[in-house]
């Protein structure tokens, strides 16, 4: 089965380079993505449908753990992931951004008129939060035992929609990356603050396959990605 897989793929490939000959990229790039940075797929959208018209997007929100075993059986061209925390064996790496922490809470509720707030006082609030097999949750799992915290989580999903809506009730916080201000920020019921002690970060970027050669698709993201100036781009938005 995973020679067949590779050799599908291979066929794949071949079919959409010779597509590129006559014109450019065509065909369907399969991209896996953590839920938590989802708010940034416009933008690569938006580079894509620019410089390679043809290319349809499917994007498929994943855990790192299932983005992983797409890049292995080919089922994705690519991912978005967290780069410095669990990271991903045998592929290739193009940093992005890194995403720092957010208190989302209700306006007029406790702690809300705070401009900064503790990892510890923010355990003391009902969090809507990710489920245990996400990677973000894991991650501030981490902190809040490194720190002899205990979170109390009322709610727990795998969807960050779920939570968007969820925040929006006016009755549940949440902690979430800094990208989330472009959903759920302009919400006048709710307050965004940074986390402090500590003020953590976590690299986020593309993930490609180890592989030679790799697909056209896979190829043509990662050109567009590393470009001058990308990165950039990618640490602006949520600011």
């Amino acid at each position: 089965l995973a020679w067949a897989s590779r050799v599908e793929a291979d066929a794949a490939s071949l079919l959409q380079e010779a597509a590129s000959l006559r014109g450019g990229l065509h065909g369907r790039l399969r991209l896996g993505v953590i839920p938590v940075a989802l708010p940034v797929v416009p933008l690569i959208t938006a580079l894509l449908a620019e410089r390679h018209p043809e290319v349809i997007l499917t994007v498929l929100s994943q855990p790192s753990v299932e983005i992983q075993r797409g890049l292995d059986n080919f089922s994705v061209d690519a991912g978005l992931t967290y780069l410095d925390n669990e990271p991903l064996s045998h592929v290739r790496t193009i940093p992005l951004y890194h995403e720092r922490y957010l208190l989302f809470t209700p306006a007029g509720g406790p702690l809300s008129e705070q401009k900064e707030i503790s990892w510890r006082d923010a355990a003391t609030l009902p969090l809507c939060l990710m489920t245990p097999d996400m990677q973000n949750r894991r991650i501030l799992d981490a902190t809040f035992l490194e720190l002899g915290a205990t979170p109390r989580p009322v709610i727990e999903t795998n969807s960050v929609l779920t939570i968007s809506a969820l925040l929006r009730t006016g009755k549940w916080s949440s902690i979430l990356p800094h990208i989330f201000l472009k959903i759920v920020g302009a919400v006048p019921e709710l307050r965004s603050i940074p986390l402090v002690q500590p003020a953590l970060t976590h690299g986020i970027g593309l993930v490609l396959p180890d592989r030679e050669p790799l697909s056209p698709m896979a190829r043509g993201l990662a050109e567009l990605m590393a470009e001058p100036g990308m990165r950039g781009r990618f640490e602006e938005l949520g600011r």
